[in-house]
């Protein structure tokens, strides 16, 4: 596509909703379909309707200047990936058009997106910190890497909404830490002991 787009060749798609969707992809993808479905809320909730993951491709598409031609029998399908149809949907933020693009390739892949990465920096100039889980049901806190020492760095598998605490040895500084990071994606924290002003 980048390679269209440096040449000014203008692309159009056809019959893409069977590449992506069947033959047992979002079994082999369920993350990338999980992605993709979190996009399709959102649409739904900023605009007029409940959309289909169908309708959110074909809108990632047309926002990235392909054109699509969807082949339905179905006149309900019909209507609704229409031009008119698609055009009336709320454009994709910047994060929705990466996510609904990192989800579409992992399910014409059938390599599923990978967990939340979370990336655990120590900056503080002395001293180290342990890092701990905070389960999500309990509330227990489960260290997972102890005495993370400066300019150190700590890579973990998470999940959307996952709690972290990072807890200064020396200082006594206990920093919570929520991940935001959707799959396929990272998130840095750079840490250091000194307290957070309010």
């Amino acid at each position: 596509m980048n390679y269209l787009k440096e040449k000014n060749i203008h692309f159009q798609a056809y019959n893409v909703m069977n590449g992506v969707f069947h033959d047992g992809r979002k079994e082999d993808a369920p993350r990338a379909a999980s992605s993709l479905s979190d996009v399709q809320q959102q649409l739904s909730e900023r605009g007029d309707g409940n959309y289909t993951m169908p309708q959110v491709v074909m809108k990632w598409l047309v926002q990235n200047q392909v054109s699509v031609i969807p082949r339905t029998t179905s006149p309900e399908r019909l209507q609704a990936n229409s031009a008119v149809a698609i055009a009336a949907m709320p454009e994709l933020t910047e994060a929705e058009n990466v996510a609904v693009r990192n989800a579409v390739g992992a399910l014409l892949s059938k390599k599923d997106l990978k967990p939340p990465l979370a990336q655990f920096v120590n900056q503080a100039e002395e001293g180290s910190f342990n890092l701990l889980w905070v389960h999500h049901e309990t509330g227990e806190e489960i260290l997972i890497k102890a005495n993370l020492g400066p300019g150190e760095r700590y890579d973990a598998s998470t999940q959307s909404g996952h709690k972290f605490v990072a807890h200064f040895v020396d200082s006594n500084v206990r920093k919570e830490l929520v991940v935001d990071a959707k799959h396929g994606q990272q998130q840095q924290f750079v840490l250091n002991d000194e307290e957070d002003e309010l």
